[in-house]
């Protein structure tokens, strides 16, 4: 038997005594259930109370369906269902070729929306794409050039982290990080500086890694040369955006955190129950950002009507 399903049986058993219902404790499901269904009926049980319909209590095994139709007016034992049903949702399970393989489609389909989206992206929505830069100018004005501190991040590259045979003429030509690279590598790394390639574009590939039961994660590997320039710009642009301004501009008021949820938990709570605010959660969301956009909001061009001849891909390696 599988570690998960050994745990999944004693959450059975002690949730059939919190919640008094001993069906519970002889209603394992299997492996494959728990890892697929499982979240499907959570979904709807939730689906039931936002809306205020009925579930479909017959989708639920018998040894669930009274503690199913007491989560609907029981917050405790809703609680406890939701425990039983997302148990596994977040395992790190090996997909199979076919699911590997869809999510890869998937990825070349929304690239290939994303590219058709941007080539007419300048003429779509000038006025709204103008706010959206005086946004994003709002951050980069308060960006410190002399701050800059390029580091090794903790996910995965293509190349050593341990030593470089790369320096970048496309990063060399926005920002010199060679003077940097020379300043913080060992003497080992010096000796080889003349043995360096100098390539003029930075080859990334894209990996699935596990993510939860619906299938893989797509992410995008780059050199390490890159991410060591990456984490410079990440942390002080993270630093720029946090920090409070002016409420005249086209741009959100108040503060934001990357390093504390408790505001949003808070505001999530609370419009739980008035509605006053939601939240949006894109599928694929970094997979459509489109090259023209990033130009258009980073300052490619003086307006938004300057982009049009810009190549339309929504991925570039």
């Amino acid at each position: 038997m599988h570690s998960l399903e050994y745990i999944y049986v004693s959450l059975l058993a002690d949730v059939a005594r919190l919640s008094g219902f001993s069906e519970i404790r002889g209603s394992y499901e299997g492996l494959q259930w728990c890892l697929n269904e499982a979240p499907k009926l959570e979904k709807h049980i939730l689906d039931c109370i936002e809306n205020g319909g009925n579930p479909d209590l017959d989708r639920f095994p018998d040894g669930l369906k009274r503690l199913a139709a007491a989560s609907l007016t029981d917050a405790v034992q809703l609680r406890y269902l939701r425990q039983l049903l997302l148990f596994s949702y977040k395992a790190e399970v090996t997909h199979d070729i076919k699911t590997t393989e869809k999510a890869f489609e998937n990825f070349l389909e929304v690239n290939t929306a994303t590219g058709e989206f941007g080539a007419g992206l300048s003429r779509s929505s000038p006025r709204l794409l103008d706010s959206a830069r005086q946004h994003v100018q709002s951050v980069l004005f308060r960006f410190r050039e002399t701050a800059f501190r390029p580091c090794h991040g903790p996910g995965a590259v293509t190349t050593s982290k341990e030593k470089w045979f790369h320096r970048y003429s496309t990063i060399e030509s926005v920002y010199p990080y060679s003077d940097i690279y020379f300043l913080s590598q060992n003497r080992e790394h010096l000796e080889d500086v003349d043995d360096m390639i100098w390539p003029d574009n930075i080859e990334a590939k894209v990996i699935a890694v596990p993510k939860d039961t619906r299938g893989p994660r797509l992410i995008c590997v780059h050199p390490a040369e890159a991410i060591w320039v990456q984490q410079a710009l990440w942390r002080e642009l993270g630093r720029a955006i946090c920090l409070p301004r002016s409420s005249k501009g086209p741009w959100p008021h108040g503060h934001i955190f990357f390093d504390d949820q408790s505001v949003n938990g808070r505001i999530a709570l609370l419009s739980s129950r008035s509605r006053r605010y939601a939240t949006i959660d894109m599928k694929e969301a970094s997979d459509r950002i489109s090259e023209p956009l990033v130009q258009i909001l980073f300052g490619g061009s003086t307006s938004t009507s300057g982009v049009v001849g810009l190549r339309s891909s929504g991925f570039q390696c």
